[in-house]
């Protein structure tokens, strides 16, 4: 009784903000609620949202205070947000209502700031990212190439010609069924290419030569041109590529809530957020 009790007086929490009809409690002991002769306290609601919602309240409070801190709102963004809000509306049509209901949203000014957000967020990482080029190109080691991989050598030395020739990588790809597309790309360290790929590339100079680097079992061929290998270079695409990553994502966080020095004083909340939020409990 006492369990299905605490539940229903925690969702009266969540929605009226503990205020019955007579008076606010105020104090951790007094009852809440009351059915028969049980009893919940403003001291157990407060236990039970703290071990179930308080890290995600928590985290999602620090975004916003980061995005605060750190990224204005720029008109570019507003403009933006609107751009995408009235594509949304144009696709959905009769069923708009029903889609804003269906994510969360009461009101369109609330999906709005969403979307702002959402570019503040990006934006936040570029920042990081920038603040700390030096020691991530020294962690993630970028470099451009173009990389095509095809199933047999046939193809591949018939594609290599054609690269030879100068023809486009693009129609190459296309012409010889590769399973690449032929465009550039910036390959880190973490990239998820097979380790010969990677060895090649981690050493080879800028060039503008096709090599031909088989698999280790010799199933795929790849056919490498390193672009470019001075990361001040391609800092545009490196920098968005390095963003992209989660482990930079939850780097970036740790670091701003370093910067901002932030603290948990309460242990329950403090066990919780290392459980779950691990990157956001900076404090030593």
């Amino acid at each position: 009784m006492k369990k299905l009790l605490l539940i229903i007086a925690t969702s009266l929490l969540l929605l009226t903000g503990c205020k019955d009809a007579y008076s606010t409690v105020k104090t951790p002991n007094e009852a809440l609620v009351t059915i028969g002769k049980e009893s919940i306290t403003k001291g157990d609601v407060y236990s039970t949202l703290l071990v179930n919602y308080g890290s995600f309240t928590i985290v999602s409070d620090l975004n916003t205070k980061i995005l605060d801190a750190e990224v204005e709102i720029t008109d570019a963004m507003k403009e933006d947000a609107q751009a995408q809000l009235e594509t949304y509306k144009s696709m959905y049509k009769d069923q708009w209502t029903d889609f804003m209901k269906y994510y969360g949203y009461t009101k369109e000014e609330d999906l709005t700031d969403s979307i702002i957000n959402g570019s503040r967020q990006k934006e936040l990482i570029n920042k990081y990212v920038n603040e700390n080029w030096d020691a991530l190109v020294a962690r993630f080691n970028p470099k451009k190439a173009v990389i095509l991989s095809f199933a047999d050598v046939d193809s591949a030395n018939a594609a290599q010609a054609e690269l030879e020739k100068n023809v486009d990588p693009k129609e190459v790809a296309t012409a010889y069924n590769s399973s690449s597309t032929g465009e550039s790309e910036i390959i880190l360290s973490e990239s998820t290419y097979p380790s010969e790929v990677m060895g090649y590339i981690n050493t080879a100079t800028a060039s503008d030569k096709f090599d031909n680097i088989p698999s280790t079992d010799g199933a795929t061929i790849y056919l490498i041109k390193v672009v470019e290998t001075d990361a001040s270079k391609i800092k545009d695409q490196t920098v968005e590529t390095i963003a992209s990553l989660d482990t930079v994502n939850q780097d970036a966080i740790s670091f701003y809530l370093s910067k901002y020095d932030f603290r948990i004083y309460d242990k329950s909340l403090y066990d919780n957020m290392l459980a779950n939020y691990s990157y956001y409990v900076v404090q030593k």
